[in-house]
């Protein structure tokens, strides 16, 4: 289950912000344009947004997830592979929470809205879907 970040919404929503555009890899609601240089791993190197939908409700949300260079397989560090292609294979976790009991349920990637890649020149590139 992620965190709820009370504060931060209840200050968006102080200030008339409406509803968080997209959530990061670990929930945290953002009011800007999605961008990878936005994300919380500062050392990934490949990220999508997707609509993702809670289990319990069918509430729908934007998340970002990323990957780094590297990751662990089985215990031992590997090249990491690219995201999937398709949406019914990439597993988010929990959604985010925002107060229904779907929040302890994991969520259900609709569909892929972006992909990036860092690339030549050390710079973030969209790449199709």
């Amino acid at each position: 289950m992620l965190c709820q970040y009370r504060d931060i919404l209840n200050m968006a929503d102080e200030c008339g912000r409406g509803d968080a555009l997209w959530f990061d890899e670990n929930g945290v609601p953002r009011f800007c344009d999605f961008h990878p240089t936005r994300l919380a791993d500062i050392y990934a190197r490949t990220a999508i947004l997707c609509r993702v939908a809670c289990q319990s409700c069918g509430k729908t949300f934007m998340m970002a997830q990323s990957k780094g260079q590297l990751e662990r397989v089985n215990g031992a560090w590997m090249e990491a592979k690219p995201f999937p292609t398709d949406p019914d294979l990439i597993a988010f976790g929990d959604p985010p929470c925002w107060g229904c009991s779907g929040a302890t349920m994991s969520s259900d990637t609709v569909k892929i809205v972006q992909r990036w890649a860092y690339g030549k020149g050390y710079k973030w590139e969209r790449v199709g879907l």
